[in-house]
């Protein structure tokens, strides 16, 4: 497949992850772009220039992707933390340097990409986090719903 620019990042194809952090739970959808902002459920979303960490895909004993793993500083660690709708997920997996969110309950091992992530902030302090394909997704293991608008 021929490299994209989007978002001035290189990358395998115009098809990125979106992560939306709900109050019960993480939920995963496809993009096929990357715009300056994204409107979910009425909020409007803008595009950080900060990325936010590496990230690896999390895969389990059928080579499925199940979540991702994001190496992280510690102050992106806590810069992360700060947003309450990331804080109190079943689904995040905290250690120092890392944080993990495993999108279907599965033992997994990690898939070493190191790819960049990058996010989206809302006036309301809450948080997107968008993963671009760097190498392909394979087969995904959890749902994708779309973005609502």
């Amino acid at each position: 497949m021929p490299l994209r620019t989007v978002c001035k990042i290189k990358m395998l194809s115009e098809a990125s992850i979106i992560l939306r952090f709900l109050k019960d739970r993480v939920v995963a959808s496809m993009i096929n772009t990357c715009p300056n902002s994204l409107v979910v459920s009425g909020e409007t979303y803008y595009a950080k220039e900060n990325l936010l960490g590496d990230y690896d895909c999390l895969r389990n004993s059928n080579g499925e992707l199940v979540g991702f793993r994001f190496q992280v500083s510690p102050s992106e660690q806590g810069r992360i933390l700060k947003y309450a709708n990331i804080r109190s997920l079943s689904e995040i997996r905290i250690a120092p340097g890392l944080l993990n969110i495993l999108l279907t309950a599965s033992e997994y091992a990690v898939d070493e990409i190191q790819a960049s992530s990058f996010f989206y902030e809302s006036k309301h302090r809450e948080i997107l986090i968008g993963l671009h394909e760097w190498a392909p997704w394979g087969k995904i293991a959890f749902k994708l719903e779309s973005l609502p608008q």
